[in-house]
């Protein structure tokens, strides 16, 4: 039996209710998941500026002897890690340099 023109248009409103519904939720759900995570970037975006106030405010109170005091103290504590760090940071300087130069072609 075909249904009324009633029944078409409760059963057409009802489905347009129920759509306007979760289109309200997914709306509602998406904003809240948005600030929840805009407020964890922003604490995140705190927090490595207090960690980099901290380093500059560190480095600004240290002269150059205090400096030079402690990194002799660490690399007296620690000569292995201080000579694997000095040779990668000259293998990566040497590539860089490296890579800077136009490659020459050779005809020959």
């Amino acid at each position: 039996m075909l249904p009324t023109i009633k029944e078409a248009v409760t059963a057409v409103n009802d489905a347009r209710n129920a759509t306007a519904q979760m289109l309200d939720r997914t709306g509602t759900d998406s904003a809240e998941t948005l600030r929840s995570a805009a407020a964890s970037i922003d604490g995140f975006a705190d927090r490595t500026e207090r960690r980099f106030t901290a380093a500059s405010d560190f480095v600004q109170s240290c002269d150059t002897g205090t400096m030079m005091h402690d990194i002799r103290r660490i690399v007296r504590r620690h000569p292995g890690s201080f000579l694997l760090a000095a040779a990668a940071v000259a293998a990566t300087l040497g590539y860089a340099a490296g890579s800077s130069k136009k490659p020459t072609r050779f005809v020959g």
